[in-house]
């Protein structure tokens, strides 16, 4: 009999930490499509700054000016980098549906 008692309260030990890994995966599950979709927002500003910045009417003067070529450059680079990181949160939330965690 002590045997059985034994086993029982192993099972109960196990079911209670089967619970518990779940409980961490669903909450890094969440974490992870939240981080996603900020990341998805923030590569989609970073994307869209060229454009905010170059339909100005001084665009020309600006870039004409003293550091002119640096803050073109800049902007290039974060649309750039923005747009990999949109496609990359994309992918990473694609992937999260799917369920194929990476």
């Amino acid at each position: 009999m002590p045997n059985t008692q034994l086993s029982r309260e192993r099972i109960a030990q196990l079911k209670q930490q089967e619970r518990e890994l779940q409980n961490q995966f669903t909450q890094r599950l969440i974490r992870r499509e939240v981080s996603s979709v900020i990341m998805l927002l923030v590569g989609l500003l970073a994307v869209a700054m060229p454009v905010i910045h170059m339909r100005g009417v001084h665009y020309g003067e600006i870039a004409k000016s003293t550091g002119g070529f640096f803050f073109v450059w800049t902007l290039w680079a974060l649309g750039g980098l923005g747009g990999v990181t949109f496609m990359l949160s994309v992918r990473g939330l694609w992937s999260l549906r799917r369920g194929q965690p990476q």
